[in-house]
């Protein structure tokens, strides 16, 4: 059933040429069409450090065409101005859902390792252990707890975190990790983040959590405008950055600094630690989660 204070929308597909894309919007907007929304087929394809996206065919793009859901003689009037620009003008009505309503309904509480949970706040009161569950509210951010790097990288940080220890949190995301850290009894955490809104939301799930000492630091992981040494350092970023990341790591780690890498997909996996590796990390644990994602702890020397 629909939501009654919004209307339903009635919506006309067109397949374009992607050559005439631009010449057909604009005849759009003219014919009074201005609610629009271009598809391009997508394929997804395996590339050396992960899956890559790429237009599926390059020559043909998706027209979504928004009207009253009334208005039945727009498919007609379509056809009439710009029929020799597409074929079959396929429509349907779309009643207006809840998304908000549906995407709540649809999370849940994670259990992690050890007694250890997360998820949203209005599931707070169903955690098995409130002492061990940490709430995240991730908004735009990536770290909800759906996705397996997300659960491993906080499996391992709930096995590596020792008290006292100082937090560095690259790529942050919604902060989950650098929160966890610091109620398994770390001393401070530092949650690096590039995206200004994913920023704003790690101090309002450190505010959540009732998270002390956790600083929110907007920026580029690759360049943290940080001070070390820290014990503990978290980076869930991809093969890619992770491996450019290699030689310069160091500048931020104590003796025996331990090091969680994710958003590794296993064909890319092996190629990363080594990269560490001969930088003088070596490898301690590793997890290998569904859908061919890879996260690895390694360990930095102790100095001499």
């Amino acid at each position: 059933m629909s939501d009654q204070r919004f209307p339903d929308w009635q919506e006309l597909v067109l397949t374009v040429a992607t050559a005439d894309l631009d010449e057909v919007l604009g005849r759009l907007a003219q014919l009074g069409f201005e609610q629009t929304w271009v598809e391009q087929p997508l394929a997804h394809e395996r590339g050396p450090d992960g899956w890559v996206t790429a237009p599926a065919d390059a020559d043909q793009s998706l027209v979504h065409v928004y009207t009253e859901p009334d208005d039945t003689d727009a498919a007609a009037r379509l056809n009439a101005a710009l029929g020799d620009r597409f074929g079959e003008v396929h429509s349907q009505v779309l009643a207006t859902e809840d998304w908000l309503g549906q995407w709540r309904q649809g999370r849940r509480n994670i259990d992690l390792e050890a007694g250890w949970s997360l998820g949203p706040p209005w599931l707070a009161d169903q955690a098995p252990d409130r002492a061990r569950h940490i709430i995240i509210d991730p908004g735009l951010a990536f770290g909800a707890g759906d996705h397996m790097t997300t659960q491993d990288c906080c499996r391992l940080v709930i096995r590596l975190t020792r008290p006292g220890d100082r937090v560095l949190d690259l790529g942050a995301g919604s902060g989950v990790l650098a929160i966890l850290a610091l109620k398994l009894g770390a001393s401070e955490a530092y949650a690096v983040e590039l995206d200004r809104l994913a920023h704003g939301e790690i101090l309002r799930n450190g505010a959540l959590n009732e998270s002390r000492n956790l600083h929110g630091v907007l920026g580029d992981a690759r360049a943290a405008d940080v001070q070390g040494p820290f014990d503990l350092i978290l980076a869930n970023i991809g093969a890619a950055e992770l491996r450019a990341m290699a030689p310069t790591m160091a500048v931020w780690v104590a003796p025996r600094a331990r090091l969680v890498l994710s958003g590794l997909v296993e064909w890319a996996a092996d190629d990363v630690v080594a990269a560490y590796t001969a930088a003088g990390w070596h490898e301690i644990d590793r997890l290998t989660g569904a859908h061919e994602w890879v996260t690895v702890a390694l360990e930095w020397p102790e100095s001499e």
